[in-house]
């Protein structure tokens, strides 16, 4: 499966009435396009230390679907529209390579998502080891019910807010991604990623709607 997922950084006095309204016709994406498998789109919960606001991920069978929504009709009518809310720079986005079934996080309350750019010179080994040290740092604390990293895939198109990899945490609820972010392991985690790493889009989402076809 192909995974799109998009973060939006709100443009200041954005209205709640601009949001609802881009939640509704992102939502009318699953029934425009074909190749759509599954759609969600979900608000950060409102923690002082991610920089996001709102993440769209979408599910494909494959790269090709992706494609043929991307440069669909109503997709660039509503991503224009979309765009046009968010900050300038304000949005990061990471195309992956999914193992799962479409609309995937059923179950899990409160997800961290961490999108990440590495540092201009880092050698693959030394993503790698990182990639790998922050799988095993992760999964070591008790708070973290579920840890994944995905890596991007490059292709056409591009932009300026494309990242090149990306955490999913998964938490039983706010209180223990708390307790994960005043830990050791925490602390460790980060002076980790920042090895190899220059800049982070984050945000904490609760429990989703997936909008499926």
């Amino acid at each position: 499966m192909f995974r799109n997922v998009v973060l939006f950084k709100w443009r200041q006095g954005t209205t709640q009435h601009e949001i609802g309204a881009m939640h509704r016709r992102t939502e009318l994406l699953v029934a425009q396009c074909p190749t759509v498998l599954a759609l969600e789109v979900a608000d950060d919960i409102g923690t002082a230390d991610t920089n996001h606001n709102l993440a769209v991920t979408i599910d494909f069978d494959d790269e090709a679907g992706w494609l043929a929504y991307h440069y669909s009709e109503p997709h660039l009518t509503s991503a224009a529209k979309n765009a046009s809310m968010s900050e300038p720079g304000g949005m990061a986005r990471l195309r992956h390579d999914h193992q799962g079934r479409p609309g995937h996080d059923a179950g899990c309350p409160i997800r961290h998502i961490a999108l990440y750019r590495w540092t201009e010179g880092t050698t693959r080994d030394t993503r790698q080891a990182v990639l790998g040290n922050v799988r095993t740092i992760g999964t070591s604390h008790p708070a973290i019910k579920q840890l994944r990293i995905s890596e991007g895939r490059k292709g056409r198109p591009e932009y300026d807010g494309d990242f090149d990899w990306m955490i999913h945490a998964c938490f039983s609820d706010i209180d223990a991604y708390a307790a994960f972010q005043g830990s050791p392991t925490y602390t460790e985690l980060q002076r980790e990623i920042s090895r190899a790493a220059n800049r982070s889009a984050t945000l904490h989402l609760g429990r989703e709607i997936i909008h499926r076809r």
